[in-house]
């Protein structure tokens, strides 16, 4: 059973959107100390985007040269 299920989308969908709201409230919260811009919701969606993306890169490229062959 390789496909996701619905309670694991559910599941994804609401982790992403609670990790999400703790990284915007603490942003605008250091932004609001130091003098820095705030965030917006969107921006953090984003910023979790690239960082997923990013780890599924690394890790792809380091599997590949870990499982390499030499002939």
């Amino acid at each position: 059973m390789n496909q996701p299920d619905v309670r694991h989308l559910l599941a994804a969908c609401l982790a992403l959107v609670t990790i999400a709201a703790a990284v915007l409230w603490s942003w605008n919260t250091l932004a609001d100390l130091f003098g820095a811009p705030e965030a917006q919701f969107r921006h953090v969606i984003a910023a979790l985007a690239l960082l997923a993306t990013l780890r599924l890169a690394i890790r792809r490229r380091r599997g590949a040269i870990r499982y390499r062959h030499r002939s």
